[in-house]
């Protein structure tokens, strides 16, 4: 009969078998401790722990800083400086904040650099598989933005994280359900996650639920929550839905139009980097400039006009040469009653969402070559389904300047609707949308550029 041979371990060697056992056993209580929850901890403490050197919290508050939330002002700035602190320490949640913030700078190589070190030399598995929503979720952006991408898979990371009530999980998850980014559009489930992610004070959620609301897209069409959802986001400091918003009042959508308002808020996205925003804010102020020259004009003229009327003499008006130029521009009594067919078209298509009736009005004056009715009957045909007949419509459309049409005729290129896809297309009309203000069109792009890079 054999017996195992007894085996005697010598004193130091018992000391690091020990040692190596408490460290995995409180690596292991570290990681379920914060599964169970601790990534749901209020403001003030991720605060403390992160500014007391804990890494798990840095990297966190880096997150929060990126994305916004309940009384978080977003602050890219402070988000790299403590994503930066946790990733010296080989932070999972510090090196794929700092990985994305390089994504969005356009450093590509150093984003996916990052990524790599996030998954491969750090504790993000561990964490992920004991059920951290923020580790989940940073699955998914690896997944999402560094090649080769897996947008099937990041989905499932982003709707296990959101169901664990992540709210920037829910926000993205929302935005490639909605739009239909690598995946089928589902709008109806685009819009309960946004919804949620909104309830849950997300600036992203805010915000793209917002323009869901600005152009009927999942949702009935109500400007007024459009505005309201899109300020939120605003003032949570998110650069797009300052852009959105300034170039809300700047044309007068949904709201009375005020370039001074619109200044203000092209300027806060300008100072986050916004390209676009400083364009628009140079605009802006041009539009602001001429705009006091052309008040004082009609109140120092009507005096004179007030005067010459009591003096009873009926000629003067006839002949003087003032009054025949006013009528020349204001709309003739057949134009009139397009822009009322126009608005009633409008209305049944985006509000109703009564297509056929729509049809019928739109195709009597598109025929005529008013390119509103054009893009408008090409959205029609959008709506419902018919491919070829809205690209031939929104086409005449966007050849004519109409941004809408174009932004439409983009999308029709981008996701491949009827026709094959073609990414370049798709960039060249969302870029001519995108560079007469349609924000949309600007949304379209970037997530055309972010995804589709080659």
């Amino acid at each position: 009969m054999m017996v195992a041979p007894t085996v005697h371990l010598s004193p130091n060697r018992s000391r690091k078998v020990f040692r190596l056992l408490f460290l995995c056993l409180a690596a292991w209580i570290h990681t379920s401790l914060f599964a169970s929850g601790e990534w749901k901890a209020d403001l003030k403490t991720v605060r403390a722990k992160a500014a007391k050197g804990d890494v798990y919290y840095q990297g966190l508050l880096g997150i929060h800083l990126k994305h916004g939330g309940p009384e978080m002002i977003i602050d890219l700035v402070e988000s790299e400086r403590w994503s930066a602190k946790a990733a010296e320490k080989n932070g999972a949640f510090g090196l794929c904040n700092l990985a994305s913030l390089e994504m969005r700078k356009r450093n590509y190589e150093k984003g996916r650099f990052l990524y790599d070190e996030a998954h491969l030399h750090s504790n993000l598995l561990r964490l992920a598989r004991a059920g951290d929503a923020v580790a989940i979720f940073c699955l998914g952006l690896i997944e999402l933005e560094s090649p080769p991408r897996n947008i099937p898979k990041a989905i499932r990371h982003l709707e296990k994280s959101g169901s664990k009530g992540f709210a920037p999980a829910q926000a993205i998850l929302g935005m490639l359900k909605l739009n239909g980014i690598g995946i089928p559009r589902d709008r109806g489930a685009g819009i309960k996650w946004l919804q949620t992610a909104a309830r849950s004070e997300s600036a992203y959620g805010q915000f793209h639920l917002g323009m869901a609301y600005s152009i009927g897209e999942g949702v009935a069409f109500n400007q007024p929550l459009s505005m309201q959802l899109i300020r939120k986001a605003a003032d949570q400091g998110l650069a797009s839905a300052q852009l959105t918003l300034g170039m809300k009042y700047s044309n007068g959508e949904g709201v009375d139009q005020d370039y001074a308002e619109a200044a203000n808020w092209f300027q806060k996205a300008s100072n986050q980097g916004s390209g676009e925003a400083t364009f628009q804010l140079r605009r802006c102020l041009t539009m602001l400039k001429n705009q006091p020259q052309a008040k004082p004009t009609p109140e120092k003229e009507e005096p004179a006009v007030g005067v010459t009327l009591i003096k009873p003499n009926p000629v003067e008006p006839e002949t003087t040469p003032k009054p025949d130029p006013t009528p020349t521009p204001e709309v003739t009594s057949p134009d009139e009653n397009t822009k009322i067919l126009l608005q009633q078209a409008r209305h049944l298509l985006l509000v109703e969402k009564k297509i056929s009736p729509a049809k019928k009005i739109l195709s009597k004056l598109a025929t005529k070559g008013i390119p509103e009715a054009q893009r408008l009957l090409g959205i029609a045909h959008y709506r419902s389904l018919d491919y070829k007949e809205a690209q031939e419509w929104l086409l005449k459309a966007a050849e004519k300047n109409d941004p809408q049409a174009q932004r439409y005729l983009g999308m029709i290129y981008f996701l491949g609707q009827g026709i094959e896809k073609d990414y370049a297309k798709a960039h060249t009309w969302l870029s001519k949308a995108s560079a007469q203000g349609d924000q949309e069109a600007t949304r379209y792009r970037e997530i055309l550029e972010k995804f589709y890079q080659e």
